[in-house]
């Protein structure tokens, strides 16, 4: 099971929210599991229903994680209009069986938040994650 802290969960949501009507994208770190740092990226793709992050953005923000010593855990991004359930093309993109993808779908009033773990035939399993209080 993935932990995932008050802080950087509540940043993942406001980050949806304020990309909406676009994706969202992020990237979340930390140790043994338990997340403890929300990295937002900017979503360079204008089109509805995509996210793509260029090499320079994605290089800078990978020298910063690296300064913390902490892991990337999970790629994060949205689904403003759909529910949080990978979407062929995620599941094509995703390249570490290692990291987990979490989705939060705007789709409905409250926020819907969900891991998954992609396996190397590209089939997702849905992960189950806990939300520390600070």
């Amino acid at each position: 099971m993935i932990r995932i802290y008050e802080q950087p969960y509540n940043q993942m949501i406001k980050n949806a929210k304020n990309a909406f009507p676009l994706e969202g994208c992020g990237i979340l770190t930390g140790i043994d599991r338990t997340i403890y740092t929300f990295w937002p990226l900017e979503n360079e793709s204008q089109q509805l229903h995509r996210f793509y992050v260029g090499n320079k953005q994605l290089s800078q923000v990978l020298q910063d994680i690296e300064t913390t010593h902490e892991d990337i855990l999970a790629i994060y991004h949205s689904h403003p209009n759909t529910s949080a359930i990978p979407s062929a093309l995620d599941l094509f993109n995703h390249r570490d069986q290692d990291i987990f993808i979490m989705i939060v779908s705007l789709k409905y009033t409250e926020p819907d938040v969900r891991s998954y773990q992609i396996n190397d035939s590209r089939q997702y399993l849905n992960c189950p994650f806990q939300v520390i209080k600070e």
